[in-house]
């Protein structure tokens, strides 16, 4: 009888074991529902026809990402973590107090460790001051702001454990590097923190459709602009808003965050949803034109805002292309960045044709290396290369010299790239016929230039 029961226990427990791999088989594959980006399946061969070496370790990770009633069991295990130890089941949520999730990507910011050094702080400032210059000289006004991480605004619920470190993070530094540079910015710190409304999901990464109003009328304001107070507007509050945090840990899950609702726009869009890369609308009933670079905290912004405008385009992508600005003749533009990705500001530079500078180039030469490719990039060669941080000021601007061996120009390089230290993007015409290249920059208040070395154009 003992052994019957023993023999009935193995072939049941390998009977459960198959079922993941025998239901991916039989049933189709569930919804993503999670924030994830999972494993693709892999190829036998590779392109050429040869055996892929490293196909059973990409279908090991293949199996583990599609399972059957994989997100089921994360749920199930998710829950039984929360319920009864207050715990994340995955590295990318915090579990915080009173049901708060917290994304995990935002922990340096809120113990204030920066990612971001005062030499990065200020070619990001730069960076800005630059793409600001070049909105005023296409008519548009442009305005930068940070959308605060939710820990940074509402940390009573994070867990005790996380104390911050008495120090400048990110935040403090780049408004220091945008004061020095005269970047015109909207504080959405101080905004949000003259309320006492709670305007962030409590199971979501973002703000809600009341932060998103707030953050319309404030944008309105800085511009001078009559816009809508929605603050002064009824709303009807729904528990229809699932949270990209709540999903992380609860794929499965039927949980269900508040929002607010203001009543029906306005305006025409063919865009799907507001999620899209591109998302152009018109409203007949108002004037100008808006470009706003944005990020996932647009999602809920764009509406408000498209409300406002006669013609306004959202933009999801990265770099941003300020050409959209001339294209569409826009009167505004709005850069609109999260907290935690604000280090990109130093590593990727903005798409427009560099400022021509006047200059007074040193004859001579400091012993520093220098690299730079070319690449085409839409209109615009773009010139990419590094130096030597160290051989140049803090703040200090990035001069590139072009020659075609009878004939300089000096523009302005971004000095975005690499680290977001010693590097340099340039976006000149295509039509150029200059070959070789160096830069001019400052160190201890005197001008200074690098090696000259041959462009090579591909």
């Amino acid at each position: 009888m003992k052994k019957g029961i023993e023999i009935v226990f193995v072939v049941l427990f390998f009977a459960l074991c198959l079922i993941p791999g025998l239901g991916m088989l039989i049933l189709p594959e569930e919804e993503n529902h999670a924030n994830q980006v999972l494993a693709a399946e892999p190829d036998l061969l590779e392109s050429d026809g040869s055996l892929n070496l490293d196909f059973f370790t990409e279908f090991q990770d293949y199996f583990a990402d599609h399972f059957a009633f994989r997100q089921e069991l994360i749920t199930l295990n998710a829950d039984f973590l929360d319920t009864f130890f207050q715990t994340s089941n995955t590295d990318q949520v915090i579990v915080g107090e009173n049901d708060w999730l917290y994304y995990e990507s935002t922990l340096d910011d809120y113990l204030n460790i920066p990612t971001l050094t005062a030499r990065s702080a200020a070619n990001a400032a730069i960076s800005l001051s630059l793409m600001q210059e070049y909105a005023q000289k296409n008519g548009a006004t442009l305005l930068f702001m940070v959308a605060p991480n939710k820990n940074s605004l509402y940390d009573e619920n994070m867990p005790d454990r996380y104390v911050p470190l008495e120090q400048d993070g990110n935040w403090e530094l780049m408004k220091k590097a945008m004061t020095a540079e005269g970047v015109d910015y909207l504080d959405l710190f101080a905004l949000f923190d003259s309320s006492d409304e709670i305007m962030y999901h409590a199971e979501d990464s973002h703000w809600n459709n009341m932060g998103a109003a707030y953050v319309q009328k404030a944008i309105m304001d800085a511009f001078g602009l009559e816009g809508t107070d929605y603050s002064q507007r009824d709303y009807e509050v729904r528990e229809d808003f699932k949270g990209d945090l709540y999903e992380m840990l609860f794929p499965m899950g039927d949980g269900m965050d508040e929002n607010q609702y203001y009543g029906d726009f306005t305006y025409v869009t063919d865009a799907e949803d507001t999620e899209a890369m591109r998302y152009e609308a018109v409203n007949t009933q108002k004037e100008h034109g808006l470009i706003l670079y944005r990020d996932s905290f647009g999602n809920s912004l764009v509406p408000f805002m498209a409300e406002e405008f006669g013609y306004s385009l959202a933009l999801r992508s990265v770099p941003y292309d300020l050409d959209e600005i001339a294209a569409h003749e826009a009167d505004y533009a709005v850069i609109e960045l999260v907290e935690r990705h604000l280090d990109t500001l130093a590593t990727r530079a903005a798409v427009m044709e560099a400022p021509q500078r006047d200059i007074e180039v040193p004859e001579t030469a400091i012993e520093a290396q220098l690299t730079c490719e070319a690449a085409q990039s839409g209109e615009y060669w773009m010139l990419t290369g590094s130096f030597d941080a160290e051989q140049t000021d803090i703040g200090s601007r990035v001069y590139a010299v072009l020659g075609d061996g009878t004939d300089t120009v000096v523009y302005e390089a971004t000095p975005a790239g690499g680290d977001g230290e010693g590097s340099f993007t340039l976006y000149i015409p295509q039509d150029t016929s200059y070959t070789s290249i160096s830069l001019v920059v400052m160190l201890d208040e005197t001008l200074v230039s690098t090696e000259t070395i041959e462009i090579a154009y591909s």
